[in-house]
């Protein structure tokens, strides 16, 4: 069975409402993330929202570690909505803004124990090297 562009995110999340009902709360999860990231690639705002209310459904009939996913995915899909709401910021995907920084920081690389640490750092924050600050 095919689906249209934007409607492959409907069956995961009807898999994942039934099994929030009974009780399977890790198949809720799993299927909640699938009908996500789903609706998330084709910038489905109404899919978007829908995962969204569910993941905060989840969340509050769940405690422990599925609380904290189900909590990162009503992120994830907030995420998602602003970025499918504006044609601007949709060059990188919503799970690449969460955890990426947008612009790299300047790095170095110590010369005593050779980790990479941050290009302003005065000192190792592995070795404790203080570095000499650069000649004017």
């Amino acid at each position: 069975m095919s689906t249209r562009r934007g409607e492959g995110w409907a069956s995961p999340l009807g898999r994942a409402r039934e099994a929030l009902e009974a009780r399977q709360l890790r198949t809720a999860v799993r299927e909640g993330w699938t009908a996500g990231t789903l609706a998330a690639s084709a910038d489905d705002e109404s899919g978007l929202q829908a995962v969204r209310d569910f993941a905060r459904t989840l969340r509050d009939r769940v405690d422990g570690r599925l609380h904290d996913q189900a909590g990162s995915l009503e992120v994830y899909c907030a995420a998602a909505l602003s970025r499918a709401r504006d044609p601007v910021r949709r060059g990188r995907s919503p799970l690449a803004r969460l955890f990426l920084r947008e612009t790299p920081q300047p790095t170095k690389t110590c010369p005593d124990c050779a980790e990479t640490v941050m290009a302003d750092a005065r000192k190792c924050r592995y070795c404790g090297l203080v570095f000499t600050p650069p000649e004017p």
